[in-house]
């Protein structure tokens, strides 16, 4: 059994999710039930279901969808960072009737335009509040991000994070540079766990046909197994590969470790980091 780290959920006809309207694939409604059906057929118990929008909204919503189901074991949600009052917006979240599932908070980084946004004063602030309240950051952000990421964080020296889809390296015949650099550099920080997530919408549909032994190879030496976790990136995932033939393709990528090591990037790691278990 496992725990997916790493799951969505919209419906187009409650918000505006003009992103994924505009991937062939995706413009349709993903509901609950449509993904724990698939996700216990694929050997997943639980998982933890992830912001798609910057929208306070849509964190009342998943939180409330938490609270009905004991499949959904923690919502990685958003709010305002760089608002004037975020320390008392975060502490009233975690109150909140259905706070108790808050694990943790997300920003699209890789959206934003500025290269450094995350190095911002205000945006600094908001992250240290989310680190008083022990809530993780999930951070998504691209290769090109990333070393300004790193000296953001380590101006929040207490803030646990966790980087999203392995930091989306470029999949090509080789490993890239910056990227090898870059992950070594943030496994080098105990605080930093990483989501092994999202690789196979980064080759796109030629994954079945391409080895990633070498990029797995790398996140072992940099975070070992017990700072690694899976993530479907169901529904995203659905374009490329089944939710199946992601748990698949990952356990055979762990084939190189231990039983143990093999049970902390499908299940422990999360637990730990996000359940505190």
């Amino acid at each position: 059994m496992s725990i997916d780290a790493h799951f969505h959920l919209w419906d187009n006809n409650v918000r505006d999710h003009r992103w994924v309207r505009q991937v062939p694939g995706l413009g349709e409604t993903f509901v609950l039930d449509d993904y724990e059906l698939q996700a216990r057929e694929a050997g997943i118990e639980g998982a933890i279901l992830v912001q798609v929008l910057n929208d306070a909204d849509e964190t009342s919503d998943f939180l409330a969808a938490a609270s009905r189901s004991p499949f959904i074991r923690g919502v990685v949600g958003w709010l305002d960072l760089e608002d004037a009052n975020v320390s008392e917006h975060v502490s009233m979240l975690c109150s909140s009737t259905h706070g108790h599932s808050l694990v943790g908070v997300r920003h699209l980084v890789e959206g934003e335009t500025d290269p450094e946004f995350l190095e911002r004063p205000s945006v600094l602030r908001g992250l240290c509040a989310l680190a008083k309240e022990d809530l993780v950051f999930d951070l998504v952000v691209r290769p090109r991000q990333m070393a300004s990421a790193l000296r953001a964080l380590r101006l929040c020296p207490e803030l646990r994070v966790v980087l999203d889809h392995a930091g989306k390296p470029p999949i090509g015949d080789q490993l890239d540079g910056e990227w090898v650099g870059l992950i070594t550099e943030y496994g080098q920080d105990e605080r930093i766990s990483c989501k092994v997530s999202g690789l196979l919408n980064e080759a796109g549909s030629t994954w079945r046909e391409r080895s990633f032994a070498p990029i797995f190879e790398h996140l072992f030496d940099s975070f070992g197994p017990s700072r690694l976790m899976f993530g479907s990136d169901w529904p995203v995932c659905t374009t490329v590969a089944s939710l199946d033939e992601v748990v698949q393709w990952t356990t055979k990528n762990l084939r190189s470790l231990s039983p143990s090591e093999q049970a902390n990037v499908m299940q422990a790691t999360a637990e730990r980091v996000y359940l505190k278990q």
